[in-house]
Order: structure tokens, then C-alpha cells, then sequence
């Protein structure tokens, strides 16, 4: 038995880095009449319940827990009253009484506190949470308060209680105006029966949902608020300067200060994200030469310039008057080190550059500066292992200060640094520690490790989460050439130990059409956030702007990686339940009904048999795996060749024609460049294929790609399974895994591949109604509801999709969720088809009923 649990602990503690590496992101943040956009108008609130009154005949209290994430301004956290009387009590935010610390204040009508609660405050900041509780007592005519679980603090004279309130965050009925908060896991219990939970934990919208199932409506109204989760999956701009610039240069960040020091135009900026404000503009004096290079020194706290090409002296900026310190004119560099790396040693403020580019060659030099005569002198490094640090530039570099070292990740170069073997994009990780000269490698640089668009990618490093951040081709992203889509971008996340970078997208929230283009990408560990600053174009705002991204991210959906991690997950997982399962209950015996057992999820089916040796996926993503060798959709030097083969595998048995071909891909050139051209592009793809170029064969002006047993391709795949099961046949699930997100290679934005995914989606859809409709019948609700999750997930629209969601979660007891999956769903239907859903939500259960009697 001990070794049965000592094994059960084993696989838990295997299975729990797979289950989630990120924290938990909730609540709501709340603006104050001071954030931008100034104003009332601008400032949150939440009203809960937001159209009723809760009644209570004893006892009344609400939970809640809060942060405050700057001391100033005063506001009210809290307000408790009812119809009669709405601000009956007051819980304000006092941050003027002390310098140390803030007070959390409980004013009954108008008297002035009668409870006063000190927060000190160097235990609060950004989701440093305090749990508050306020009780009221019917009974006794008294309510209480307490702070982190302490001893309630209760004032005791007779109160003008009534058995009925509503509760307004961040307001009073005659204005709203909170402090910097946040807030989350709101809970109210009445008379000790039945807790009411608002778990805030939205990621869009104005609604702030409960768990109450009564069957009257208990949510809570939210105005101007921002949910957190936006802030870990959309940029928020912090600030910015009309586009009058010619010159943009960001210098750096001074992390002591939260400041970040930047050139525009003839100006320098220092920027103090805390305050939020620019506390410093002066003039700015460039050198005479164009080929000087200027950087912010972090632990000298100054700006420093020196010749881009490496060797000449460093001359530092005198703020007082804006001259510089060493500058030695018309000095001419070697020119051997441009693009190289500053670094800092922190303790001795010594400077060193690492790597750079002149002469041909890219290099792996170490040097540190000489600040007695003024030169740089080359130093010897150590690597710990036999491995060889490559010559490179432009790596990204990130200090550590808890091991006072240096992360350094990539950069452009080679294993001989020679220029004839061209540059790429490294992807080593080393750690540096410049007190001893120790290098140690993380990662080992590979080819086959590449994130699509990598060769135009903006990276950041997190020292503190050990995490690197990429935004990949980046150069100008907007809705003609580039990843910018429905105003959202990607970003790639790995952390140090998994080196497996997966993908988020991130919504920009800018206006529909907005040119944007990334100028710098970086990791404030200090506030968990990533910095982006862009530019952007529009009709009327030319601009440039500084915003940042909450870490850890949560995009709207993560892209698929690959299926090992999930049939790991899936079957340490089944190992886990059943083991637990089957020794909890080995002695005692049950009865399940059929209807009663949930729903197992779909397996993944097997891409890759041991006789398959060519695998084809179109599905969710584009990728070739030749005998282990992996084709991406980025890694085609041509990209008509790759789109060229994706439109003859969906063609199917019928082939398509080459005057068809002809039509899609060269219709402006005479018919002899588009076979000279065609014939290039079969001749790359039967390169890729090989040795089974044999099966694209072209018949009577018709090319096809013929099956064969050891070639596997995702979408016949599927269109086989579509048409050979029928609804009941357990197929399903194979078919429910290979069309996951309902994507045919979802990147690629050519006319041409609309029709193919609109008749997948059709197919899928008219095959799964058909299924929810028998299990409906046979009443097994969970299977229903997953079927109808489906449905919307792939198109949000789906009729049938929403009224199996209704339907099942109304079957299964969850008569809130089924309400907002169908008031989700008539608001998406109003927006897109701009009149009101016919039917409601009684008649959609009462339609269903009669059916399935």
C-alpha cells in the first residue's frame, strides 16, 4: 500500500509541469478619475447584483480581494446601501493620513469613519491581494470589518440596518470614483445559508457573471473597467508622441528608477512609468560624426556614445551642459565590431562589448573598456564545457540581478563567422558572468529549431522568469504583407528549461486598418510586463507609441505545438485517474448507468504508423515530414511551389488542370514564362517529396497526388472518416481530434482556399449535428454540450451549436452558463447580422422539449 501512494505521488509530481506553468490571472482593474483618459466618465465601477436587491433576514456579509497599485488618489472601494438609502455604508481608500501607511475607512451615512483598518504601504502593490471582509448583523445592529482574516473589528451602536443591499465598487449613487485597485473573488453570504461567487476572472465584456442558479439574475454590471486577463493578452498603450519624428532612438531603462531614457528628433526623454509621466526633457547634442552609437549605462545612471565600429573611446553626456566627456574628434574605427553587445558588470561599472561584424566576419570577441586610456582590450573567457560560443551580432542580452549575470540569446551569425557562409539567426541561450569570465551553455544552437518568420524577430528576455519572449516578422506589420490579422500579432514564449517555443496572439487594439510597425521589444522584470513600442499609421494619428503586455501572456487561444505534449498529458493523465480510481475503490463495488458516465475526451489519431514514412499536414498548420526531416510552411524558398502542392492535395482524386493552375497562380504572364515557371515549381516540390515524387503524376492536363499507403495527409484523412461513418460509429473522435480549431493551413490568405475550408466546416457541422441529435435523444448531456462547444468554437454564428450548449448545461443543472452561452451568442448575432435573434431563450427549451419528448 505505502508503495502504491509513494507511486501515486510520483506520477502527480510528473504530471503537474504539464498541467499548467502559469499562475491563475483574475479580477477586475479599476481606473481612477486620474488614468488616461482623464475624467469621471473614464473611472470604473461595478454594481452588484446589477438589477436587484440581495435580501437577508439575519446576517449579511460580503468577501472580497483587493489590491491597490499606486497609493493615490482616495476613493471609495465600497459602497452598501438599498433603495431608500444607497450609500447607507462607505468603504474608502485614505492614502493622505500617513506617509508609511494607507487606510481602509468604514463610514456609516454621514458620520465621519467608524472603523479604520491601516494597510502599510510596503505590503501593497500590483496583485499584493488583501482579503476584506464586511459583515452586517441584523440582530445586534452592528457591522463589522476585517482585514486578512484578522479578528473582526466590530462597531457596536444601534444602526439603521435594513434586510436588503446592493453593492457598488468604486462608487457611491452620487459619483464614481475609486482608487487604483483591483479586485477578485467576490463572494456573498446571506444568513449563513448559500454563498453568492463572482470570480471575476472574464476576459472581455461588461457582465460580471455569478454562480447563483435560482433562476433570477444576480450578475453585476461593470462600466469602463479593464479585466486583467486583457492585460496579459492585448497591449496597453501607456503613452506616446504625435509622429513629427525623424529621429527615434530608445536608450534604455533604468530599472531603479522604472524610467525609460529615449531620443526623438534633437530631445531626450526620461519617461517615469511609475508616475506616469515625463519627469525630464532636455536638448540633445548628437557628435558630428553619423557613425556613433549611444546607450544608457544602468549602474552609472549615464548616456554614453562610442563609434559604431568598435575601438574608440566612450564619451559620456554632461546633463548640466549637454556637452560630452572624451570625445575625441574625428576619430576613425577599425570598423571590426559593429552590431556588437554592451554588457555592464554591475559592481566594478565596467563596460564590455561582445561579438559584433566588420571585415567580412562576424566575431566572438569579449572586450572590456579601459576608461584610464581610453581603449578596449580584448578578454579571455571560459567555457565550461568543449562546446564553442559562435561568432555573432545583434544578440539580445538580459542582466540577471539575483545572480548578478547575464543571459545572452542568439543573434545573427555562424559556426565560423565567415560572411560566405551568411548570417542566421542563432538560437543558443548562455549564461555570462562577467566577474569570472565564465561562459556556460543552456541551449546548444540548432538549425532545426526555428519559429516561423524567425529571420525578422524582436526578442526579449526575462531574466527574473527565465523565460525568452519573440515577436516574429516584425519589420512593418499590417493587414497587406504581414502576421497583423484582426488587429492581433504573435508572440513566442519558451522557458529556459523547455527551450519549446509556443504561440500567443496578441490583440494591439488599435483601430481596423492601422499600420504598425515594432521598434523595440523589452522584459521590465521589475513589473512582470513587456514592453513593446511601435509606431503607428493610420488616416488621422501618425504616432509613436511606448505600451506594455501583463506577463505570463494568455492569448485569445494557443496555437498546437505538437501532439507529444498533449498525448503525454492525456495519457500520464488517464494513468493518474485510473490508478487513483481503481485503488480507492478496489473493494468496493458500483453501478453506473451508461447516461451516467462523462464524457472522455477524443484521442489523437495516430499521424505516424510504422509503414508511413511521408506525413502531410494541412490541418491547423502546414508542415512536411519526410523520413524525420520537417518542411514548415516558412522553410520553402518558394512559396508559389508550397501553395502550388497544398491546392493539388485538397483537389483530391480529380486533380486539377493546368490551365486551372495557370489561372491561380501566374494569370498575368503568357501562357510559355507560366509553364516555364509551373515546371520550376513542380521540380521543387517533387525535391521535397522525394522519394515519392512518383505520386504526383500529370494525366491529360491534369495533375494529381495519388494515395499510397505509406503517405499519411491529415485532410483525406478526415474526408475519408467524414464519409464512410455514420453518426453513431465511434469514429467521431478521431475526426473531432484531426479537425481540432477547423483550420486548412489557417496562415495562408489566398482566395483560392476559401471555398475548400467552407466546405470542410459544412461537412463537419451537418456530420456533428447529426450526432448531438442522438445523443439527445439517448440523453447523454455532456456528450451534447462538447458536440455544441464545438460547433461555436468553429463558428461562433452556429444555431445548432449554441441550442445543444442551452439545451445541455439547462440538462446538467448550469442555468447560468446555458443563459450567457445564449446571451454571448445573440449579441455576436446582432453585431454580425445587425438584427435581433428571433427566437428567445424559453422558446429555444421549450422547442427542444417538445422534439426529444
Amino acid at each position: 500500500m505505502v508503495i502504491k501512494y509513494l507511486f501515486s505521488i510520483l506520477i502527480l509530481f510528473y504530471l503537474n509541469p504539464l498541467s499548467g506553468e502559469e499562475k491563475t490571472i483574475e479580477g477586475l482593474l479599476f481606473n481612477s478619475i486620474y488614468d488616461k483618459p482623464k475624467g469621471r466618465d473614464n473611472a470604473t465601477s461595478l454594481t452588484i447584483p446589477s438589477k436587484n436587491m440581495i435580501s437577508f433576514q439575519r446576517t449579511l456579509s460580503v468577501e472580497f480581494d483587493v489590491f491597490f497599485w499606486r497609493k493615490s488618489p482616495f476613493g471609495f472601494i465600497l459602497s452598501a446601501g438599498n433603495k431608500n438609502d444607497p450609500n447607507l455604508f462607505v468603504l474608502s481608500y485614505s492614502d493622505y493620513k500617513s506617509n508609511d501607511s494607507s487606510y481602509i475607512e468604514l463610514t456609516d451615512a454621514d458620520r465621519p469613519s467608524i472603523i479604520s483598518v491601516p494597510i502599510v504601504d510596503k505590503e501593497q502593490g500590483w496583485e499584493k491581494w488583501n482579503n476584506v471582509k464586511l459583515f452586517f448583523d441584523l440582530d445586534r445592529k452592528r457591522v463589522g470589518l476585517s482585514l486578512q482574516n484578522q479578528k473582526i473589528i466590530w462597531y457596536r451602536e444601534n444602526l439603521p440596518l435594513n434586510n436588503e443591499m446592493q453593492f457598488d465598487f468604486g462608487s457611491t449613487s452620487f459619483v464614481v470614483e475609486p482608487p487604483r485597485m483591483g479586485v477578485k473573488n467576490i463572494i456573498i453570504n446571506r444568513d449563513n445559508d448559500r454563498s453568492v461567487v463572482w470570480k471575476l476572472d472574464e476576459g472581455t465584456g461588461v457582465t460580471a457573471h455569478s454562480n447563483y442558479e435560482s433562476g433570477r439574475s444576480w450578475d453585476g454590471l461593470v462600466t469602463n473597467g479593464v479585466w486583467i486577463k486583457e492585460m496579459h493578452s492585448g497591449l496597453k498603450p501607456i503613452f506616446s508622441h504625435k509622429q513629427y519624428i525623424n529621429k527615434f532612438q530608445f536608450l534604455g531603462i533604468d530599472t531603479d528608477e522604472n524610467e525609460f531614457i529615449y531620443l526623438i528628433n534633437d530631445s531626450l526623454f526620461y519617461y517615469n512609468y511609475k508616475e506616469g509621466r515625463i519627469t525630464n526633457k532636455s536638448s540633445f547634442s548628437y557628435l558630428p560624426e553619423n557613425n556613433y552609437v549611444y546607450r544608457y549605462h544602468p549602474s552609472r545612471k549615464l548616456i554614453f556614445a562610442t563609434h559604431g565600429g568598435g575601438g574608440g573611446p566612450i564619451c559620456y553626456l554632461i546633463n548640466e551642459t549637454n556637452t560630452w566627456e572624451n570625445y575625441i574628434e574625428g576619430y576613425e574605427s577599425d570598423g571590426l565590431y559593429y552590431t556588437s553587445n554592451f554588457l555592464f558588470n554591475y559592481k566594478t561599472q565596467d563596460i564590455y562589448s561582445l561579438g559584433g561584424y566588420g571585415w567580412y566576419e562576424q566575431k566572438n570577441t569579449l572586450q572590456k573598456y579601459n576608461n584610464k586610456n581610453m581603449s578596449w582590450e580584448k578578454q579571455k573567457y571560459f567555457i565550461k564545457d568543449s562546446s564553442l560560443f559562435f561568432p555573432r551580432c545583434k544578440a539580445i542580452a538580459a542582466y540577471d540581478f539575483t545572480q548578478d549575470k547575464y543571459f545572452v540569446y542568439g543573434g545573427g551569425g555562424n559556426e565560423s563567422g565567415k560572411q560566405q557562409q551568411g548570417f542566421r539567426n542563432l538560437n543558443d541561450l548562455w549564461v555570462v558572468d562577467l566577474n569570472n569570465y565564465d561562459f556556460k551553455r543552456i541551449w546548444k544552437d540548432s538549425l532545426q529549431i526555428q519559429a516561423k518568420g524567425d529571420q525578422n524577430q524582436k526578442v526579449a528576455i526575462s531574466a527574473k522568469n527565465k523565460r525568452i519572449y519573440k515577436i516574429v516578422d516584425n519589420k512593418v506589420l499590417n493587414g497587406k504583407n504581414s502576421l497583423l490579422k484582426n488587429n492581433e500579432f504573435e508572440i513566442f514564449t519558451s522557458t529556459f528549461g523547455s527551450r519549446n517555443f509556443k504561440k500567443f496572439k496578441i490583440k494591439t487594439r488599435e483601430a481596423e486598418g492601422t499600420e504598425i510597425k515594432i521598434h523595440d521589444f523589452y522584459a521590465m522584470d521589475k513589473t512582470d510586463e513587456l514592453l513593446v513600442i511601435y509606431s503607428r499609421n493610420s488616416s488621422n494619428d501618425k504616432s509613436l507609441v511606448f505600451s506594455t503586455l501583463k506577463t505570463p501572456l494568455i492569448a485569445p487561444y494557443q496555437a498546437k505545438n505538437s501532439y507529444a505534449d498533449l498525448v503525454i498529458i492525456i495519457l500520464v493523465g488517464l494513468g493518474v485517474f485510473t490508478f487513483l480510481m481503481t485503488t480507492k475503490y478496489e473493494n468496493e463495488e458500483r453501478e453506473i448507468t451508461e447516461n451516467e458516465k462523462p464524457f472522455v475526451l477524443p484521442n489523437i489519431v495516430s499521424k505516424k504508423l510504422s509503414n508511413q514514412k511521408l506525413v502531410i499536414n494541412l490541418l491547423d498548420h502546414f508542415e512536411i515530414v519526410n523520413k524525420g526531416l520537417t518542411f514548415r510552411y516558412e522553410d520553402w524558398k518558394s512559396k508559389k511551389a508550397r501553395d502550388l502542392l497544398i491546392l493539388i492535395i485538397l483537389k483530391g482524386d480529380d486533380g486539377i488542370s493546368i490551365n486551372e493552375i495557370h489561372e491561380y497562380f501566374w494569370p498575368d504572364v503568357n501562357l510559355e514564362s507560366a509553364r516555364n515557371s509551373r515546371a520550376v515549381a513542380m521540380s521543387h516540390i517533387r525535391k521535397v517529396i522525394s522519394p515519392y515524387d512518383n505520386l504526383l503524376v500529370s494525366e491529360k492536363e491534369i495533375i494529381r497526388f495519388k494515395n499510397h499507403e505509406e503517405v499519411f495527409i491529415d485532410y483525406r484523412k478526415l474526408n475519408q472518416l467524414i464519409s464512410s461513418s455514420k453518426a453513431e460509429n465511434e469514429q467521431y473522435l478521431d475526426i473531432l481530434s484531426l479537425f481540432n480549431q477547423g483550420q486548412i493551413v489557417p496562415y495562408l490568405n489566398s482566395e483560392w482556399i476559401k471555398p475548400f475550408r467552407t466546405d470542410l466546416l459544412n461537412r463537419i457541422a451537418k456530420y456533428f449535428k447529426s450526432l448531438a441529435e442522438i445523443y439527445v435523444e439517448q440523453k447523454k448531456w455532456n456528450e451534447v454540450e462538447y458536440i455544441g462547444h464545438n460547433l461555436l468554437i468553429w463558428n461562433k454564428l452556429n444555431d445548432d451549436g449554441m441550442r445543444f450548449s442551452v439545451l445541455a448545461n439547462k440538462k446538467l443543472d448550469k442555468d447560468a452558463l446555458a443563459y450567457k452561452i445564449f446571451f454571448d451568442f445573440i449579441k455576436n448575432y446582432e453585431l454580425e447580422i445587425g438584427n435581433k435573434y428571433p427566437l428567445s431563450y424559453e422558446k429555444i427549451l421549450s422547442d427542444y422539449e417538445r422534439s426529444y419528448k
